[in-house]
């Protein structure tokens, strides 16, 4: 990655950036933010406290970004799965199943970060723009998708496709945090909640009562 100028025209090196991100990532597999110092990060990252701050404000500055660049991965899943595929009313559970299950794929091999934010976002201001931008783009993406199918007849008119897109993805947010950290809480397994929701996304939006 070429280093690049700030505005006083001091270079800024992205692989230090990019190590200072990954160090966190890597603390975070076995310990709370709440846990970390930046003491942890600067030996972690291998660099110097006044690096550490030349490129970020403080830990939850550093989760902000690395939550974000994860956020394309859980978006880029929900799009191939879904939100890009021409739906057919009586495949709907099974695409639906497929996308919800990438994500969740992706929420597992990123828990702790994923968990972290989710968890700590209404106290910490620099969590809670990337939280909501992560809530933000997916509610947005399946309300787009819900107008599409009915524009096109696949899905039947019902509730306002924004609300009922928010109630889905939220519902989603919390049974995917939880369901990460007790796995037989209420479920038979991961794939069973995963079918559950499945089945209530393709009941809410493509067979309304």
């Amino acid at each position: 990655m070429a280093a690049r100028r700030t505005s006083r025209g001091v270079q800024r090196d992205g692989s230090v950036e990019v190590a200072i991100i990954d160090a966190v990532g890597r603390l975070l597999a076995d310990r709370s933010i709440e846990d970390t110092a930046v003491s942890d990060i600067l030996d972690e990252a291998g660099v110097s406290r006044a690096t550490f701050y030349f490129y970020f404000q403080s830990k939850h500055a550093v989760v902000a970004a690395l939550f974000e660049r994860i956020l394309d991965d859980v978006y880029g899943e929900f799009e191939r799965n879904w939100l890009e595929v021409d739906a057919v009313a009586g495949d709907a559970v099974d695409s639906l199943y497929t996308a919800l299950r990438a994500v969740y794929r992706v929420f597992l091999a990123h828990g702790p970060v994923l968990r972290t934010v989710a968890r700590a976002y209404p106290e910490q201001p620099e969590l809670a723009g990337s939280f909501e931008h992560m809530m933000d783009r997916l509610i947005a993406g399946a309300t787009a998708k819900i107008v599409a199918d009915r524009a096109t007849g696949v899905a039947p008119a019902g509730h306002d496709a924004g609300e009922l897109a928010t109630t889905l993805v939220w519902m989603n947010e919390r049974c995917f945090y939880v369901n990460s950290l007790q796995p037989d809480r209420g479920w038979a397994s991961s794939d069973a909640m995963i079918r559950s929701l499945a089945d209530i996304w393709a009941s809410a939006i493509y067979r309304p009562a």
